[in-house]
């Protein structure tokens, strides 16, 4: 289904700031340090699990400003807010999806698979 209306553009652009906040904030990422070939194996090495806005503040290049800007940001964010938020706005676009999809009595309907359909049979966003 696409999403070509300005509401759904609404949706999309909150759905993006909310994940970006989420993503950047609570899910650490196992950065890849080294990777070494021992025989037909490959051996990998990780650094510690950090979040993005965790790697970007102990980089020596960011100033103490944007230090301070980001801990305060951190510090003003609910990790459970934001997940409900993501989960709500997700579920207003596939009812906006969905209600787009209904054609009208003596239309002719259209015999291509719709991944929103499955989407909602297949998984719950709750």
């Amino acid at each position: 289904m696409r999403h070509d209306s300005a509401e759904e553009l609404h949706l999309l652009n909150e759905l993006y700031w909310h994940l970006r906040l989420y993503s950047n904030h609570f899910h650490p990422v196992m950065k890849l340090l080294e990777k070494t070939k021992v025989g037909s194996k490959v051996k990998k090495k990780y650094d510690k699990p950090q979040t993005p806005c965790q790697r970007v503040m102990a980089s020596p290049q960011i100033s103490k400003d944007v230090i301070k800007w980001l801990t305060h940001e951190h510090d003003k964010l609910n990790p459970a807010e934001l997940k409900k938020s993501i989960t709500r706005l997700q579920n207003k676009l596939i009812r906006y999806a969905s209600s787009k999809g209904k054609t009208k009595p003596g239309a002719k309907k259209n015999n291509t698979f719709r991944i929103d359909s499955f989407v909602m049979q297949r998984f719950t966003f709750e």
